[in-house]
């Protein structure tokens, strides 16, 4: 019997979900906000560095006095040199480049020159200077976003530093057309190490993303329920 009272509480839940949807189906702002707070299962194949918004690699590049060019907006250590394209990033608001800088860092805007595509893919090595050596705020930044979003499970993708070094050994070992010799000189050229450093590396960000969300100060925050994997 309590089976049957079950799928009746489930039946009539599924029911007044739907009208309620219909209802606001066009109206589109009530429909976000709806949609925003329903539960969410889980974010897959969530890329660490593109999870981040405009605003915070700025807010960070400001913070560690990094420059940032005028015409591509690719922040850069490059020494600040008014003879040039490049300018401190703290200069943005002061010469009204912000929203321009947030408009090249971003893929906000629903028309961009060229191919959305292109100019997705290219702003990953405009803010990348900015989140470097930043591990544990990059994952506290996707993890406050995913709360937001009542996400439950996060799955991210992110290879720093593994995929730097890995990159170094290909570069070192070069080319084998023979795959077992190619295979034999990666595993014995430190890929297992660069691999099994992986879990320390993640295990320190994942403290300092707690530390920076007050999960033991207050545990039941919706963040610091959020399963994460990677």
């Amino acid at each position: 019997m309590s089976g049957a009272y079950d799928q009746l509480n489930v039946d009539f839940a599924e029911h007044t979900t739907e009208v309620a949807l219909n209802r606001i189906r066009d109206d589109l702002p009530r429909l976000t906000i709806s949609l925003k707070s329903m539960p969410k299962g889980g974010d897959l194949h969530n890329h660490l560095f593109g999870a981040i918004y405009a605003e915070r690699f700025l807010d960070w590049a400001m913070r560690d006095t990094l420059c940032v060019s005028r015409l591509s907006f690719v922040i850069s250590a490059h020494p600040y040199n008014k003879s040039n394209d490049t300018i401190l990033a703290t200069e943005l608001p002061r010469l009204n480049l912000y929203e321009a800088a947030i408009d090249a860092l971003d893929a906000r805007l629903r028309s961009v020159r060229g191919s959305g595509h292109d100019h997705f893919f290219a702003t990953f090595e405009k803010f990348d200077l900015a989140g470097q050596g930043r591990s544990g705020e990059l994952l506290a930044e996707a993890i406050k976003t995913a709360a937001g979003d009542k996400v439950s499970y996060l799955e991210l993708m992110s290879g720093t530093p593994g995929m730097d070094k890995a990159r170094e050994l290909g570069a070192r070992l070069g080319w084998q057309p023979n795959f077992e010799d190619m295979r034999s000189s990666l595993l014995g050229g430190a890929l297992t190490e660069i691999v099994l450093g992986m879990p320390a590396y993640f295990d320190t960000a994942e403290a300092c993303a707690r530390a920076l969300l007050h999960c033991e100060e207050t545990p039941a925050l919706p963040e610091c329920s959020i399963v994460v994997r990677y």
